[in-house]
């Protein structure tokens, strides 16, 4: 067997002439002579003949070598081609079988040349190319593979070198030499999916001729190639040294001028170009150096400039963001005098250093800037922001503040202060709203309560005889009236100040405790613990302690009884019957029946962030348990099964208005119904709320004002309440109330709402009949009650009826002719634009655009629209009248489309909402229910997921808790959204705006404990008492839901954190515990570690245990 021939093989010995050999032949006398030493003649004649022969053979052998070489080269081709298939189909299978195969033939004698020991091969013929280049082709690789090939001694075998680096240094290993696909998973991957630099095609200097303007590609410009005169076929067109030159010489050289001349050229032309970012930032320096002053343009500068650091439920990024805004609004203040003085800038730079200062520094930063900005300029309109903003800093840092603001006493001395300092009634009622909402909070329901009763007593029963006398007289005469501990208003039988006074001063009556009564009601099955024993008595006594209660009653608790000094630094003189509204509405507020929009319309602010203390209705029990799906199974399956057939499982929503209600106060009226809820209040959100005190309160104040826009709007609050509770306890009171107020249209429209809404629509007919005959259209609550009459009757599909009630609304008879149609859109169109009332205008502008939705037709709901918006566009509106308008137009849409089951397109009702949320801001929940509807049923939540994004903007207490309740709009999708939830809950409780909320951690620590995270919720739980220390709802978190992740340790502590920070408990701590308590609960008060003060040595033998994983 001859040796084959490797033409990749270097050069080797036998490939050189054999001089030896050479020498031995010409002494050999035996040997013949070869044909080189024959006479010439001879050689000449045969070579003639052997010419002939060979030039004829030459032709018909070149004709046969090139087919046999093109069948040669196909045939490898093919073979090598099945083979690579086959490698990468078993890896290395075939080659440990071609080696196993060739290690066989080598024991059996087989080998390739005589005499070899097989174990190697002799290439004779050499590769001449490896003169030319060096060295071996990366291609020409021997057909064979050493024992061992690819194993690393020290590794397992199946551990397999797949790619060498340069020079050798780097190796990469993998299982069978299978190099891993890391094209999603590995590092480098994920920084070029996660970078924020983009490389763009930018068009070409040069310009474009028409022959590339037809081209179907874009030129790219290649590298520019150093000019030269060598030939490519040379070696030097191959490796290219340093120090050579495009002539060849190593001693000429390119200067290093010319060469950085030439670098900078290219770096101009390649230059990358800026990304979005960068490019806004650029724009944003150049508006900013035209108008330092612009607040919106540094604004914006600053959000572009924390998108670096993007929000995260991080506390060290939050920092790091802290830290940028600080640098932005110093540097914005350093720039003009005009914009240190602005008191946005200033709230925001004091909100961000509170994350990095210490106390006293951040205190003197505060005073400075009330100083300057509010107390030596009382007349600035955002001087009432800077005082909300300043107490609201003394309440979230009560107890670590270095003023002594160490209890609810401190708040109450800096809500004085702040009394004192600024003008307008309305921001009066808003302070002592919050100082009795951080009464209660801190535990003192009875001094919160007696807050309100005093002032309303000063407001409302003021005699007659001291009503012209200066406040400090009227607050001397009124404690003479409180120390007589007489009923006062909200409790049975209250006369008021003012009767006390008429029927002589008589003495009062002492009632009959209820600490007795109650105290009994808990004698039995109580729990071992007495951790939980003392929770469950504070919860009750809490919930017992409303009224404050008299001296001569027998009870313990000093703080039972309020004094009327104690209230009366409070106390505010309101004369106006808008105050006088106002106050009323935040009692109500106060004991939790929410008036969407109340606390905004009392700031008259946006940038107010009155909401993170003003929704505290969310944090009630009844609230969190529809925010959160009842019972948080596992993930619930995607599909179901129809006759052996797989289909996916149909897509189940909830309703698209769901318990999170806001809006601007006056968009909507009390009665009004948002499909099959109430605008207001429902049975689900009066549950907890003392509804005998309520209607007392609603029966005691009315008909006090002398108003009768007021007074019409608190009995639809009171008959609005009774519906809630019982619609046939709301018929009666609403007849009731029309009895004596014949004349006021908007109690006869919700009279007829109320007979709607239990379904009997011809008893709402002859109620609209009723109050509409003798009316004409300057009657006040004409139009709202036209607009009411034909809305009803357009709902209930009965469009004749309802194209009929607005011709009538416009003095034309109920023939449907053209030109009466005609002289009907006239005369609305004036009266949308001419009356006075803004509410009475859009309701004649929702009767014109409701008039050509009557008129049928494809676009006949599209033309309605556009009647809305010219309305908004033409009169300017701003506010909440746009708000208003806005609303009414979308949910005219949304009943058309849902309600009536018509045909809409949806890309038209997705514009009219975008429009609207961009308007309003995102916080109408009316508005994002009707987006919900319109993204219902699609495959893609885009947009639904945009709105959930976090882009920067102001989210406050209200949409985050919407977001909170979308995660269960979607029936089974709660354990899909579970994350997200917790990442907004997480930014949010880091964000300046809502950190400060003890409605938000509420909501974050049940979120926890829902989700079966108690350890986390223990976490964020010391995160809120440090950011909201007066709240004690979530201090009592510890001892019941949390309890058994608390130590009995802890517990101590956590009530002597609570003792010192002032908060009002009913019963000792000590008093349940004691000595043998407190051993019997540390037994069971953490099931993991057995004692508190071993959880961190535990955890870190934990943490040592699982190191090398």
């Amino acid at each position: 067997m001859s040796a084959p021939s490797f033409s990749s093989f270097a050069p080797t010995f036998g490939s050189f002439p054999d001089l030896e050999e050479e020498e031995h032949k010409k002494e050999d006398p035996l040997r013949k002579p070869s044909r080189k030493e024959e006479p010439k003649e001879e050689r000449s004649e045969r070579s003639k003949h052997r010419h002939r022969d060979r030039s004829r053979d030459r032709h018909k052998e070149r004709s046969r070598s090139r087919e046999r070489r093109r069948k040669e080269k196909d045939r490898h081709k093919e073979k090598d081609r099945h083979k690579e298939k086959k490698r990468l189909r078993h890896g290395n299978d075939e080659d440990e079988k071609h080696k196993q195969e060739e290690d066989r033939q080598t024991k059996s004698g087989m080998s390739y040349e005589s005499g070899a020991p097989g174990l190697y091969i002799v290439d004779k013929t050499g590769d001449h190319m490896n003169v030319v280049y060096g060295g071996l082709h990366a291609g020409d690789i021997p057909r064979y593979r050493r024992v061992g090939y690819g194993s690393i001694l020290g590794l397992p075998l199946n551990l397999k070198i797949v790619t060498r680096g340069t020079g050798g240094r780097v190796l990469e290993v993998a299982p069978n030499g299978r190099r891993p696909v890391t094209r999603y998973i590995e590092s480098r991957s994920y920084a070029l999916l996660t970078t924020s630099r983009t490389k763009q095609l930018l068009p070409s200097k040069v310009q474009d001729n028409e022959a590339d303007q037809n081209l179907d590609f874009i030129r790219l410009p290649g590298h520019k190639e150093k000019p030269s005169d060598e030939p490519l076929s040379t070696y030097r067109s191959i490796h290219t040294f340093k120090g050579e030159n495009a002539e060849g010489g190593s001693d000429m050289s390119v200067s290093e001028e010319d060469q950085e001349e030439e670098d900078s050229s290219e770096e101009e032309e390649d230059s990358m170009p800026r990304t979005a970012q960068q490019q806004a930032l650029a724009d944003l320096e150049v508006a900013l150096q035209k108008n330092p002053t612009s607040i919106p343009t540094w604004l914006s500068l600053m959000e572009h400039t924390l998108k670096t650091a993007p929000p995260s439920g991080k506390i060290s990024l939050a920092r790091a963001r802290a830290e940028i805004k600080i640098s932005v609004l110093e540097r914005a203040m350093r720039t003009h005098q005009k914009n240190k003085t602005s008191v946005q800038f200033r709230i925001l730079w004091l909100n961000a250093g509170s994350e990095i200062w210490d106390g006293e520094k951040l205190e003197y930063q505060w005073e400075q800037a009330v100083k300057e900005l509010a107390i030596n300029n009382p007349d600035r309109e955002d001087a009432k922001l800077m005082w909300d903003e300043w107490l609201r800093w003394r309440i979230s840092s009560a107890g670590r503040g270095t003023r002594g603001t160490a209890n609810v006493e401190g708040v109450v001395e800096d809500a004085v202060r702040v009394m004192g300092n600024v003008d307008g009634e309305l921001a009066k009622i808003k302070t002592l709203w919050r100082t009795a909402v951080v009464l209660k909070d801190a535990g003192f329901h009875e001094r919160a309560m007696a807050l309100f009763q005093a002032q309303v007593e000063l407001t409302f029963h003021c005699p007659k005889r001291v009503q012209s006398e200066p406040l400090s007289t009227r607050l001397g005469t009124l404690e003479e009236f409180w120390d007589a501990e007489v009923s006062r208003v909200g409790e049975p039988n209250a006369g008021g100040w003012h009767s006390w006074e008429e029927m002589g001063k008589p003495e009062a009556d002492i009632p009959i405790s209820e600490d007795a009564l109650a105290s009994s009601s808990m004698d039995v099955d109580k729990p071992t613990d007495p951790y939980v024993r003392w929770i469950l008595d504070e919860i009750r006594l809490g919930e017992k302690s409303t009224m404050p209660k008299r001296a001569d009653e027998a009870t313990e608790d000093p703080f039972a009884t309020v004094l009327f000094t104690d209230v009366r630094p409070l106390l505010v003189d309101i004369h106006t019957n808008e105050g006088k509204h106002a106050l009323r509405f935040a009692w109500l507020d106060f004991l939790g029946l929410h008036i969407p929009g109340f606390a905004s319309y009392l700031s008259g602010n946006k940038q107010s962030h009155d909401d993170i203390w003003a929704q505290r209705h969310l944090a009630r029990r009844s609230y969190l348990q529809r925010l959160f799906p009842s019972k948080t199974k596992g993930k619930e399956k995607a599909w179901d099964s129809y006759a052996g057939v797989i289909v996916a499982r149909e897509s189940v929503y909830g309703p698209v208005f769901g318990c999170v209600k806001e809006w601007s106060k006056g968009v909507f009226e009390p009665g009004e119904m948002l499909a099959d809820t109430p605008a207001f209040w429902n049975a689900e959100d009066i549950v907890g709320v003392d509804r005998e005190l309520v209607r007392r309160i609603f029966e005691q104040l009315r008909r006090q004002i002398g108003e009768e826009e007021f007074d019409e709007e608190w009995d639809m609050l009171a008959i609005t309440f009774e519906t809630a509770c019982n619609m046939k306890s709301a018929i009666k009171l609403s007849r009731t109330i029309l009895s004596s107020a014949r004349d006021s249209l908007p109690l006869f429209g919700l009279h007829a709402r109320l007979e709607c809404s239990r379904g009997k629509v011809d008893d709402a007919r002859r109620v609209y009949e009723t109050a509409l005959s003798s009316v004409d259209e300057s009657s006040r609550g004409a139009a709202n009650l036209w607009w009411a009459w034909a809305e009803m009757e357009w709902l209930a599909d009965d469009d004749e009826r309802a194209r009929s009630i607005i011709l009538r609304s416009a003095g034309q008879g109920s023939t449907p002719g053209p030109m009466a149609v005609l002289r009907v859109k006239r005369t609305l169109e004036d009266r949308m634009r001419s009356v006075a009332d803004w509410k009475e205008r859009e309701s004649w502008a929702c009767l014109r655009g409701l008039l050509d939705v009557l008129a049928g037709g494809t676009g006949a709901i599209e033309d309605g629209m556009r009647v809305l918006e010219r309305y908004v566009d033409e009169l300017g509106l701003d506010g909440v009248q746009q708000e208003s308008a806005l609303t009414r137009m979308v949910l005219m849409e949304w009943k058309h489309a849902a309600v009536l089951r018509r045909q809409v397109r949806r890309s038209v009702v997705r514009r009219m909402v975008q429009r609207v949320m961009e308007e309003e801001g995102g916080i109408n929940t009316a508005i994002l229910g009707v987006f919900l509807e319109g993204e219902k049923g699609e495959s893609v939540w885009g947009r639904v997921r945009a709105l959930l994004a976090e882009d920067g903007g102001d989210k406050g207490i209200v949409r985050r808790t919407w977001e909170v309740w979308l995660a269960t709009w979607e029936k089974g999708k709660w354990e899909e959204e579970k994350e997200r939830v917790r990442s907004s809950l997480g930014i949010a409780v880091n964000e300046d705006r809502t950190k400060a909320s003890p409605i938000l951690w509420r909501i974050f620590v049940e979120f926890e404990i829902r989700c079966g995270e108690l350890k986390r919720a223990k976490g964020l739980l010391f995160r809120a008492v440090a950011e909201c220390p007066l709240a004690k709802e979530l201090y009592l978190l510890a001892f019941g839901p949390l309890r058994f992740v608390f130590t009995a340790t802890e517990l101590d502590t956590w009530g002597e954190t609570m003792a010192e920070r002032g908060i009002r408990l009913h019963n000792g701590l000590e008093e349940y515990v004691g000595a043998s308590g407190r051993e019997s609960a540390a037994d069971t008060s953490d099931g993991e570690s057995g004692h508190g003060e071993d959880e961190i040595e535990l955890a870190a033998d934990e943490y040592r245990r699982l190191a090398p994983y």
